[in-house]
């Protein structure tokens, strides 16, 4: 695949995404439940996905036309 200027890179296996895992509001990204669960604890990954630990982490579609720099 062709490396595309904005597309979020996996903080475990380095692959490009254009959807994923945006952890603590951008500080890391993860492609898929493998790469996330390789990074973080299952006790970790509870806690934002209720919101617990307030790190502001979500699954989202980044779409090229609509990505800014440091933005989620």
């Amino acid at each position: 695949m062709e490396k595309e200027e904005g597309f979020r890179i996996c903080s475990h296996c380095g692959e490009e995404m254009i959807e994923g895992y945006c952890i603590n509001g951008g500080e890391e990204y993860f492609c898929n439940d493998e790469c996330l669960e390789a990074t973080h604890t299952k006790e970790e990954i509870t806690n934002m996905a209720i919101g617990a630990d307030n790190s502001h982490s979500y699954w989202a579609t980044w779409y090229k036309d609509e990505i800014k720099d440091n933005e989620c």
